[in-house]
């Protein structure tokens, strides 16, 4: 009997473990997978994170529903045709759904693709731990079931550690998906075993939840804070990711590292009654609170590793005291699936809220602080309610004599006012610092993509309009009729393609340019009467504001035409309709800001450069970054393709009017700047190395960390 029972706690444990780690295995797959589609945005994976929210819910109302309205046998029947069913799809693979909806909308596009794709196995592993703890309250019922939610958040976590560090540097894409796949196989032979116990247990949950009715329910107001932690806690999850990788990159470990935190907390609040204390996470989710403007505003002035960590503080303190503060509230065990149901409707409002709402509403990440403030208030009455419940707050009956009561009102008005001050503050220094900083801005907006902001200021006595997407400048224009037309920054007299620029084509001569990335158009400067410039941009926002708030584009004497959307999807497009460009030199302008497409990078975008480049054409592209460094893997494309590369750095100003400017040039062996010195800037060759090569099938972004 000891070893019947000590194989169906362990068979429920494997199941409830494998479940969970094959759910959240699965989204930086995915993730990597879409990215290609979308330009490598950051809001790929916020968005993936929210289709994994919804389909948490789906599966814990399943699971609600199947455990309160159907006996035991019948439950087992109905799960298990869920299974086999969700067998049949397996390899699983990505498809691009809804290729007809327009560019604007490439959230729903996102959103119906991994359905399409994944959505029966998703759905099936959603329910895995809400349905196997309602079994496990049949099968076994004097066990602890919150213990196999902790385990399950373990499964999760140990899932995405191991995925940047072992899955993603040696296996490739298609090799993840087929070992996901055969690993799900596992998990549903997992599955029907604890269905079997189930069966033969010769009981209804129906009947027991019947029996239980007794048992008191949660009030609506707690019903309500419930789902209000939960929110808050995938809000707190997903604007501190939008941050991190909207200004760092958006690869998968810095998508894993956040929910890996968020996971950490479920695991620790749900262990044990003590392993979460409400005074010792209060002080550290204050000094959260300090950090926050800090990281907020002035985030991209210091050392990356830094302000990573504070992120992650601001991030683990919010989520211990929301899920701490869920542990506090569990039921009993027939309000299990209920319970469960809950928590997915506020993931599923919190996703919503950072994925979809906030780009509408939003000119800027404002989600990250209004997030924080919520989670203040929620753990401010809470903390209130605590004293006053516990401690007893006199009233008109209380005798205002006793010193122990005056105390005890004492500090229940001390705490009250510094709760109220900080309410105040919090929000007031936001709003100051924005205010502040934001005097020089004549426009900001937001989308899918990112956010922009054109400000206009002036520098060493010259005005200057400048183009800010996140934190980062992707282009300057002076104000001013004798120099509006000056390339600067990243791209002026002297940088790498300036160098480029000189040698693509001779005084008088046509040429054919194509660039990847707009910015502000500076690129446009450099065009000579007869030229023909096409630009390919993403983000339809950047292409308005090119036109709106700088004259680049208006005042170029070449002929200049723009094709918005992702630019290797675009030119793959003209390669199938047999429209070889024969560009002189092809740009590429899309990694000065620090979130990384990789898809750029890889042996297959090379082919498509080199297909639209005329047999003596240049390759230029941009590495002006803060935390990447991308020459080894350029080096060894260059090499793939019997191409030479050099490094053309051009330092910073001393007067800090001018950016740093690091370019990359690949040719034929005889172009005359691999060869020659060029004054005003460094060239250095540039050596392959041994690393593999990337591939739309491998990319290795964490080992470019600089």
């Amino acid at each position: 009997m000891a070893e019947s029972n000590l194989t169906t706690r362990l068979s429920q444990g494997v199941t409830v473990l494998l479940g969970a780690a094959l759910l959240f295995q699965i989204q930086p797959v995915v993730g990597k997978l879409l990215l290609p589609w979308y330009g490598g945005a950051a809001s790929v994976w916020a968005t993936c994170i929210f289709y994994f929210q919804i389909m948490l819910l789906a599966g814990y109302t399943y699971a609600h529903f199947l455990s309160a309205a159907l006996r035991a046998r019948t439950q087992v029947l109905v799960h298990s045709g869920l299974i086999v069913f969700s067998l049949i799809i397996l390899p699983i693979t990505m498809n691009n759904a809804a290729p007809w909806l327009p560019d604007e909308l490439p959230a729903i596009r996102i959103l119906l693709s991994l359905t399409v794709s994944i959505g029966v196995p998703i759905f099936v592993l959603a329910s895995t731990a809400p349905l196997i703890q309602s079994w496990s309250t049949v099968i076994a019922p004097t066990h602890s079931v919150y213990r196999l939610y902790s385990i399950s958040n373990i499964g999760a976590l140990v899932a995405l550690a191991s995925y940047p560090f072992l899955l993603e540097p040696n296996l490739s894409l298609r090799t993840q998906t087929i070992v996901w796949s055969l690993l799900y196989a596992g998990y549903a032979i997992s599955t029907l075993l604890v269905g079997r116990d189930l069966w033969l247990s010769n009981d209804s949950i129906r009947n027991r939840n019947r029996d239980s009715d007794n048992t008191k329910q949660a009030s609506p107001g707690s019903a309500a804070l419930i789902t209000l932690l939960s929110a808050g806690g995938v809000v707190a999850l997903l604007s501190v990711t939008n941050l991190v990788t909207q200004n760092t990159s958006s690869i998968p470990f810095l998508w894993i590292l956040p929910l890996s935190l968020y996971l950490l907390s479920y695991i620790i609040c749900f262990a044990g009654e003590n392993w979460y204390s409400r005074g010792i996470w209060s002080w550290f989710f204050f000094i959260a609170l300090i950090l926050s403007p800090i990281l907020y505003f002035f985030g991209t002035y210091f050392e990356m590793t830094s302000v990573l960590a504070c992120f992650m503080l601001v991030l683990f303190s919010a989520c211990m005291i929301c899920h701490g503060e869920l542990h506090k509230l569990r039921p009993e065990a027939a309000e299990l699936t209920r319970y469960y149901l809950l928590i997915a409707v506020g993931g599923a409002l919190g996703g919503g809220s950072v994925s979809i709402l906030a780009p509408l509403v939003f000119d800027s990440f404002w989600e990250f602080p209004i997030g924080l403030y919520v989670v203040y208030l929620v753990l401010g009455s809470i903390t209130l309610l605590g004293i006053r419940k516990t401690r007893g707050i006199p009233g008109p009956q209380v005798d205002a004599d006793s010193s122990s009561e005056r105390m005890r009102f004492v500090r229940f008005t001390g705490v009250s006012i510094a709760l109220v001050a900080g309410a105040v503050v919090f929000p007031a220094v936001f709003v100051y610092l924005d205010h502040h900083l934001a005097r020089s801005d004549i426009f900001r907006t937001r989308n899918f993509y990112g956010a922009l902001t054109v400000k206009e200021l002036e520098r060493n006595g010259t005005s200057e309009r400048i183009l800010v997407d996140g934190t980062t400048i992707h282009g300057i224009q002076k104000i001013g009729n004798e120099n509006r037309s000056v390339p600067t920054g990243y791209y002026r007299e002297g940088t790498g393609i300036d160098i480029a620029m000189a040698q693509a084509g001779s005084v008088g001569e046509r040429r054919r340019i194509g660039i990847i990335g707009l910015g502000a158009g500076t690129i446009s400067a450099y065009g000579r009467k007869g030229d023909e410039i096409r630009y390919y941009e993403l983000n339809p926002s950047v292409v308005d504001v090119a036109h709106r708030y700088f004259s680049f584009i208006q005042q170029s004497e070449a002929e200049i035409d723009i094709v918005t959307g992702d630019a290797r999807v675009s030119m793959q497009k003209e390669l199938d309709n047999e429209e070889r460009r024969q560009y002189d030199i092809l740009v590429i302008d899309a990694f000065s800001s620090d979130s990384i497409p990789s898809h750029l990078l890889t042996r297959e975008a090379f082919e498509v450069y080199w297909a639209h480049l005329k047999p003596a054409g240049t390759l230029a592209i941009h590495t002006s970054n803060n935390y990447f460094d991308l020459a080894p893997p350029i080096s060894n494309l260059a090499k793939e393709f019997r191409k030479e590369a050099v490094l053309v750095s051009t330092s910073r100003r001393n007067d800090g009017s001018e950016l740093r400017a690091n370019w990359i040039l690949i040719a034929d062996s005889g172009k005359r700047f691999l060869r020659e010195r060029i004054k005003g800037s460094k060239i250095s060759p540039l050596i392959p190395n041994s690393n593999r090569l990337w591939t739309d099938d491998y990319c290795d972004l964490l080992g470019a960390l600089k």
